[in-house]
């Protein structure tokens, strides 16, 4: 293996999932790898958190302040991970590394049933991302930056928003894809989403899917501390 491996996981209020995942995650890293947590302003501070926002900026601020963080560190590697979900063997990472792709998405095996999927030299190619683990390598965000988080914020449609970017730049082959037999590789209590439901409505989402729409073909840079 060559290059640092970076673990960002994004948590907000879910101290006793988070808690739980985040051991697991600890058990299975590889040496080296650096794991960097940034708690969106839970009720009750996150023990384990690297950085912590005194207000709630929404997941996509999050996760670029994950991979602002994995970058400073030198990361070559990096993947980012929801509260929620946890490896469940150590080589977990292995298949990511390994694959030509820059930028890949785990498929959970729910969505692998739910979702249109085909098997293609290797990887699985579905109609939809999942947001839950994402893997990027370091050229990837020097290139395409961060979520767009004043476009999308808090509602939705911005991991699909990345990936595409990432696509319409080039540099994957496939719009969202998942190296293939990787679908035991990590589990979780698949509990709900963390956004509130207000931050969800109807209208808002309607919004953020049209965005994405308009954008999906659309190579742009978003700065990760925008």
């Amino acid at each position: 293996m060559t290059g640092l491996i970076g673990l960002g996981i994004t948590t907000h209020n879910r101290a006793d999932t988070f808690a739980y995942c985040y051991r697991q995650w600890q058990q299975h890293l590889p040496e080296h790898a650096v794991p960097v947590v940034v708690d969106d302003a839970s009720s009750t501070p996150c023990p384990d958190a690297t950085f912590r926002f005194d207000v709630n900026v929404g997941a996509p601020r999050a996760k670029n302040k994950c991979l602002e963080l994995l970058m400073a560190a030198g990361c070559e590697h990096l993947f980012l991970a929801d509260d929620d979900i946890h490896p469940t063997t150590d080589d977990w990472w292995l298949p990511y590394i390994s694959s030509p792709e820059p930028h890949l998405c785990w498929a959970r095996p729910r969505r692998r049933k739910l979702a249109s999927t085909r098997t293609i030299n290797g990887h699985i190619i579905t109609d939809w991302p999942s947001g839950a683990v994402l893997y990027m390598q370091r050229h990837v965000i020097e290139t395409v930056g961060g979520y767009d988080a004043d476009t999308f914020g808090a509602v939705g449609y911005d991991h699909a928003n990345y990936s595409d970017r990432i696509h319409a730049y080039g540099l994957t082959t496939w719009r969202f894809a998942d190296a293939a037999h990787t679908g035991h590789l990590f589990t979780g209590p698949e509990v709900e989403t963390s956004v509130a439901a207000d931050e969800r409505s109807d209208e808002r989402m309607d919004e953020a899917k049209r965005n994405r729409e308009r954008l999906k073909d659309t190579a742009y840079h978003f700065p990760l501390d925008g």
